[in-house]
């Protein structure tokens, strides 16, 4: 036995030397169907407790564990320089440790992704693969590539691979699986050299101001040194300072091609080279402007290209560029070929004509209006150009320089067009004809409502307009739109309020309506009146169904039919129980649904920036209500409001999204809280809902964002999460006292929480039973015994006095302090965790004045 503990410290020695278990191998993402993929983990060698892998998606809107694996208790053997690994992968990987399922395309499941390690619970690795991405914890992950083809993993028999220990770089080698990774050095201190980044090459105008920008330059040790900027040829320029990360200079007055060098060298004198081309052009005087843009249902996808001059213009010096995924024009982030984003232009347009690009497998209006069209394909030059979805972006260039745009090409987004959200995907979009010169600035040609923007915006599938575009003034513009009824729901009316603004010469409409209608049809009508000046207002008849999106747009009739952007607003309907959200969660999800309830926690709790609020009803269930970028300052604790919006599932959080609220009364008694044990908060169905908990506190855990206080029960425990904006003082809490804790049940990562938000939620329950004299001092035996890693120790004091509890090893020597202070006559009871200490016989020790008792406790891990 004394041996077996020997073996058990001097292996936690040698971790504690060398380092800590982390990813060493991700093999993932070969060419097909991948019967081989892999994961190798690599540390000192010894044994690691509780080692939990998760694979982590970042693509569905945050970042979700689709697959975890408890590997449990894990042993690595010297297998290299006191070194071991450990493979988990699918049946058939040379030395797997672990086999898992499925049996293919295990790892890889779509753009960002990562793997996560935790070693007893915590977070010691966590690596990210085609781009960048946080752990579960909300902590940025290493990056060990940006992007599917940035090192080259599809290549058969080929992994990603460190070169060293944890945070060395990454590269692509030969699979070693179980082994050493080809090139590794798993030696401390050993220096990786730098790597320089000088930066995309450029494409800029005569004498700007231009960026050279080396800052994403990198080392792996964070040693670099020494930054220099050289010019290799062109016109010779004044580089403002050579030795910046970031250095600027100006472009010559002629067209040019400037080549600079970065050397980057660390403090060990170990450097690298990277290059950047600057293409100076002179400015260009487009003719022609992108004039439509449709992005509709199934395939109608097309744009359209208007020649604004009164004569005819040749099309082989433009060129239209597709800037995917956020990649830039003409490229795509996942490596395909880049002539498909390209689309060169041939032929001549005639004055006042327009030139249509459309898919192929669009519909019949739009083809009988298309130039040219193409099939979908990722190897014909410009076919992709018309592939585009909302969050992509069309450049037009003129002799190599960009003339107008629709999108931004390095943001994969889609885009509010003059105040309609995400307006490049569903909507057509139509330049406005007294628009007669192209933007290169999307933020300034999207503006932020109709007046500021250069375009109107169309329900989707709107292709009357398709094939001519008419120059001259618009005979009405909109401004001013507003809702003026606070919360639309069903059974009320909706009063509406616009400006329509004839144009110079142009006479007031005849009549100005309200087209309006759910389900993409805005069949139904009502008449506006002129209220003042050019103030129209008019009002939508009470509709008979609520918990709907209503869409509407204005129309002014005069000398020519003018119609407005569409506008939607959600209109509630009768209150449903948040407990049937619950119970049907999976038929209610992507539906509009409306609720009333108290606020629970309170805007501004749980988050900054954005609303998280919770909320509950009579049927004793609550939920998240979730809103991005707000601050409702009036969604406070114990405000009861009706809430109408999108029934949606984060995670395992059920929540309304979206939504638009009606504050019905403030100052509400709060719901009264479920009333629960350790082991009872452990459910799905306190999910969102008001819940107490009392256990006792056995471990506080300190994060950058919150702490989480852990309370026990036995063997079983639960966290409580306090964010730190919640403001929650926990340093005046104490380890071993009974806490009862209000707040709302939560999952997260698999595991069940309480979120508590307010310090009044925390009260303490020191004392085993109140107004109770014990007769005598005592140590009651400690439950469980033997114990793995907490026990609970229960003694009482028969008078006030100093008191400590402490624990003693075999040798007699103290190695841990329980609880001290003066306390009054009672029973008490005291969490141990000994997670930190070895397995074997402890002694626990309770000293009172003069009296002491002591009982022995065995730790079995």
């Amino acid at each position: 036995m004394k041996r077996n503990l020997l073996i058990i410290m001097l292996l936690v020695i040698g971790v504690a030397a060398y380092g800590q278990l982390f990813i060493n191998e991700i093999d993932y993402d070969q060419p097909s169907t991948d019967t081989q993929e892999y994961l190798e983990l690599a540390g000192p060698a010894g044994t690691y407790n509780n080692v939990v892998v998760n694979l982590v998606n970042g693509n569905k809107g945050g970042n979700v564990s689709y697959q975890e694996f408890n590997l449990g208790n894990i042993t690595l053997t010297d297998e290299s320089g006191g070194y071991g690994f450990y493979v988990m992968g699918v049946a058939g990987v040379t030395n797997v440790d672990f086999t898992v399922t499925p049996a293919e395309n295990l790892i890889q499941n779509g753009d960002p992704d990562g793997v996560q390690l935790k070693v007893d619970g915590t977070i010691v690795d966590a690596v990210a693969y085609e781009g960048a991405m946080n752990d579960l914890s909300g902590n940025a992950m290493e990056v060990a590539s940006t992007s599917w083809s940035d090192k080259r993993v599809d290549a058969a028999d080929t992994s990603l691979s460190r070169i060293g220990l944890d945070n060395s770089p990454w590269v692509a080698t030969a699979n070693t699986p179980g082994a050493i990774n080809t090139g590794q050095v798993l030696a401390a201190g050993t220096n990786y050299p730098p790597v320089a980044d000088a930066g995309a090459d450029q494409l800029v105008l005569v004498n700007t101001t231009v960026i050279l920008d080396g800052s994403g330059s990198s080392d792996p040790n964070n040693n670099i040194d020494t930054f220099l900027w050289t010019q290799v040829s062109g016109t010779t320029v004044t580089i403002a300072d050579n030795n910046d990360p970031a250095t600027t200079f100006t472009a010559p007055s002629t067209s040019a091609d400037l080549v600079f060098a970065l050397t980057v060298t660390d403090s060990l004198a170990e450097s690298d080279v990277d290059s950047v081309t600057i293409s100076v052009v002179v400015p260009q005087d487009s003719k022609l402007i992108f004039s439509e843009y449709i992005e509709g249902s199934s395939n109608n996808k097309a744009y359209e290209i208007y020649n604004m001059s009164d004569v005819s213009v040749d099309l082989a010096p433009y060129v239209v560029k597709l800037s995917r995924d956020g990649a830039g024009w003409g490229n795509y982030a996942t490596g395909d070929p880049r002539a498909a984003m390209v689309l060169d232009l041939s032929g001549t347009l005639a004055a006042g004509d327009v030139y249509v690009v459309a898919r192929a497998e669009a519909g019949a209006t739009i083809l009988a209006q298309a130039d040219i069209t193409f099939e979908y394909s990722n190897t014909v030059a410009g076919a992709y150009t018309v592939c585009f979805n909302g969050d992509d972006a069309l450049g037009l260039f003129l002799n190599g320089v960009l003339v107008d745009a629709i999108g931004n090409p390095s943001v994969d987004a889609t885009s509010a067009v003059a105040g309609v959200s995400a307006a490049t995907v569903d909507h057509t979009l139509i330049r406005k004809a007294s628009i007669e010169a192209g933007n290169i600035n999307w933020t300034a040609s999207a503006g932020t409502n109709e007046t500021d923007s250069e375009w109107i915006v169309l329900i989707k599938d709107s292709f009357s307009d398709i094939g001519s575009h008419t120059a001259g003034p618009v005979a009405y513009n909109f401004s001013n739109q507003a809702i003026v009824t606070a919360f639309p729901q069903a059974g009320s009316e909706i009063s509406i309020t616009v400006d329509v603004t004839p144009d110079e010469g142009v006479a007031a409409p005849t009549t100005v309506k309200i087209f309006y209608g759910s389900g993409g049809t805005q069949t139904n009508q009502a008449d506006m009146w002129l209220e003042s000046g050019v103030s129209y207002a008019g009002i939508i008849p009470a509709l008979t169904t609520g918990d709907i999106v209503l869409d509407y747009y204005i129309s002014a009739i005069g000398t020519e039919t003018i119609n407005s952007n569409i506008y939607s607003m959600t209109v509630a309907g009768i209150a449903i129980n948040i407990s049937d959200i619950h119970a049907n969660i999976g038929s209610y999800a992507g539906m509009t649904k409306t609720i009333e309830g108290v606020i629970t926690i309170g805007d501004s709790v749980l988050s900054e920036g954005w609303t998280s609020v919770y909320i509950q009803d009579a049927s004793g269930r609550g939920m998240n209500l979730y809103k991005s970028g707000a601050v409702l300052a009036d969604l406070e604790r114990g405000t009861r409001v009706k809430v109408v919006g999108e029934v949606a599932i984060f995670g395992s959080t059920v929540e309304i999204k979206d939504f638009s609220y009606y504050v019905v009364s403030t100052g509400q008694t709060l719901p009264n809280a479920v009333e629960v044990n350790v082991v009872g908060a452990s459910s799905a169905d306190l999910e969102g809902t008001l819940t107490t908990v009392t256990g006792t506190l056995s471990r506080i855990a300190s994060y950058s964002t919150s702490t989480d206080l852990i309370l026990s029960e036995g063997s079983d425990s639960i966290t409580v999460k306090a964010w730190s904006t919640t403001g929650i003082d926990t340093d005046i809490l104490t380890i071993g006292t009974e806490y009862a804790i209000t707040g709302v049940g939560n999952q997260y990562s698999g595991n069940y929480q309480i979120l508590v938000g307010y310090q009044d939620a925390i009260t303490d329950n020191v004392a085993l039973c109140e107004d109770c004299a014990p007769e005598s001092f005592a140590l009651a035996s400690a439950y469980p015994n033997p114990f793995n890693p907490i026990t609970t120790i229960e003694f009482s004091l028969d008078e006030a006095s100093n008191f400590e509890i402490s624990v003693f090893n075999i040798t007699g020597q103290r190695v841990d302090v329980l609880s001290s202070g003066y306390a009054e006559p009672g029973i008490y009871k005291q969490i141990w965790n000994a997670g930190n200490f070895t397995s074997g016989v402890y002694f626990i020790r309770l000293e009172a004045g003069m009296k002491v008792a002591t009982q022995k406790v065995v730790l079995i891990k």
